[in-house]
């Protein structure tokens, strides 16, 4: 049962993770300016 909530989590994060990437991309001019904060990943945590 933990693992199918764990699961989940998982493709919530990722989901916010590949979002943001792309999201920065548009505006990036190359991958070292995408950035991704432990604030950012707070908020997705708190979401998920």
């Amino acid at each position: 049962m933990d693992q199918g909530a764990i699961r989940v989590f998982k493709v919530y994060y990722r989901r916010h993770l590949v979002k943001h990437i792309i999201t920065s991309a548009g505006v990036a001019v190359t991958a070292d300016d995408i950035n991704i904060t432990a604030l950012d990943v707070v908020y997705w945590i708190q979401g998920a």
